[in-house]
């Protein structure tokens, strides 16, 4: 009767995903002999994603970057041996190692030695109908990360040999549903434009080999593991580096999320997130979780006025949203990135 009534457009800005060291195994925990309560997933705290080793030693001839009282490496050299990860608690299952709501992962191990075939993994979630792997590229001294479902070519060709048998190299491929890359010794061999997202696999992670379609197959590699790590998120060329060195992927490789979202007006929105002085970002959006193409800014960088006085700084940008013609968006995501 006469009242009138305000209409104010509530927007609800999500962040998509906690960026995170999903799954990590450095098999210190192992003794000198087959025991396979060595395979303990420390990413979570509390083993999370635990494997079952098939064969297989713990040896204490590991990396030099690694070297220390109690490291060990996977020695799976002897015959048929393998590792599965199908041991579970809380909320953890083979599900947290595909990425499918953002594209993103990253995957990195230590290896030394060759697969004795063709094609062979040294980290598979089957990687052949579905899922991802980095394995030996055919019958080349070289590796790949093979990627199912995304744009380009599934296994694309390193630049150069990763080293002789007698040492140990340091392998990582990254993908962020832009760029697909793989690192030897913190060194890039492989950028190639990708996107799309990896087709899910409901099989297991295997160190050592592959499971297809629930079956064990008899890709062995063959070779010497150490520290395993995977992400759901692809990891800067600065974080690689400092795996190369020796860093622990519970120490040594910083995560990366926002922090703190504001609301300034019903179009301006405020984000922050924990940066250093040397660090350059790229802000993206998403409608769906999927798409990442739309691009907010691909360079962003701490400055004087956004310090916080305390143990670290913190970086903040205020979004204008109508400046963007994002206003009327029913959803809309945020992600950032290391440049």
């Amino acid at each position: 009767s006469g009242e009138i009534l305000e209409t104010v457009l509530i927007l609800t800005v999500e962040i998509p995903y906690e960026p995170r060291l999903v799954g990590f195994w450095d098999f210190d925990q192992g003794n000198a002999s087959s025991d396979t309560g060595g395979i303990l997933d420390l990413a979570t705290g509390d083993g999370g994603h635990n494997g079952t080793l098939t064969g297989g030693v713990f040896s204490t001839d590991v990396p030099t970057a690694l070297a220390g009282s109690g490291s060990r490496s996977l020695d799976l050299t002897g015959g048929n041996s393998h590792v599965v990860i199908d041991v579970f608690s809380g909320d953890a299952t083979d599900d947290d190692f595909d990425p499918i709501k953002d594209p993103s992962m990253s995957v990195s191990v230590w290896v030394k030695g060759w697969p004795s075939s063709n094609w062979v993994p040294f980290v598979a979630k089957n990687g052949e109908a579905n899922g991802w792997q980095i394995r030996r590229q055919g019958g080349n001294n070289t590796g790949t990360f093979t990627l199912r479902g995304t744009s380009a070519a599934d296994d694309p060709q390193t630049s150069s040999d990763i080293g002789p048998n007698s040492e140990w190299s340091h392998l990582v491929g990254t993908y962020d549903g832009e760029t697909r890359k793989m690192f030897v010794d913190g060194v890039e061999l492989i950028n190639l434009s990708d996107t799309g997202a990896i087709t899910p696999s409901a099989d297991p992670v295997v160190f050592g080999n592959r499971i297809l379609d629930g079956a064990l197959q008899t890709a062995f590699s063959n070779v010497q593991l150490d520290d395993i790590g995977i992400w759901n998120y692809a990891l800067s060329n600065e974080e690689i580096q400092a795996l190369a060195s020796g860093a622990s992927p519970l120490t040594g490789v910083s995560e990366l999320a926002i922090s703190e979202i504001e609301y300034l007006t019903p179009h301006s929105v405020r984000l922050t997130w924990d940066a250093r002085p040397d660090e350059i970002f790229g802000l993206h959006f998403s409608n769906d979780l999927l798409n990442w193409t739309g691009e907010i800014s691909d360079e962003i960088e701490l400055s004087a006025d956004d310090e916080v006085p305390g143990d670290g700084e913190q970086l903040t940008t205020t979004i204008d949203l109508s400046e963007l013609g994002l206003e009327n968006q029913k959803n809309l995501f945020f992600r950032i990135s290391r440049k």
